[in-house]
């Protein structure tokens, strides 16, 4: 499918292409425009590490990191209620742990100064943590 065809098919789609999609095209965004990449490098730097509210700052950043909404929790909720995802996974704690494994991930590719596909990095993590939450 095309970019277009698959934005108008997205209710169609398993929920874990919808994940891989809407990471997908984070992750495109992070390595391919400028401006967003600028924007995430400055929001990184703030980050100090002997700062006590970092923790909180460090929370808040995996909250918006994918989706501000926390729509990307209900999108893993839908996939258990759609009986594609195990019953008895925690969707925020799923949720967290993504997060944690893309800004992780993020950080080194940046302190590497990008030298690598961040996509392709972290599609190598990812996969095999999405394959444990499908339902076989």
């Amino acid at each position: 499918l095309n970019e277009v065809e698959k934005i108008k098919n997205m209710n169609e789609l398993k929920t874990i292409e919808k994940i891989k999609y809407i990471m997908d095209k984070y992750l495109e965004m992070l390595e391919t425009n400028e401006e967003f990449r600028a924007m995430e490098e400055m929001e990184l730097k703030m980050i100090d590490t002997d700062d006590i509210e970092v923790a909180d700052y460090i929370q808040n950043e995996l909250k918006n990191l994918i989706n501000p909404d926390e729509n990307f929790v209900m999108l893993i909720k839908e996939g258990v209620n759609r009986g594609e995802f195990k019953e008895e996974i925690d969707a925020q704690l799923i949720f967290k742990t993504m997060s944690s494994c893309i800004l992780g991930a993020e950080l080194i590719w940046i302190l590497n100064k990008k030298s690598y596909s961040i996509k392709e990095r972290i599609s190598e993590i990812m996969e095999p943590r999405l394959e444990m939450i499908i339902k076989k």
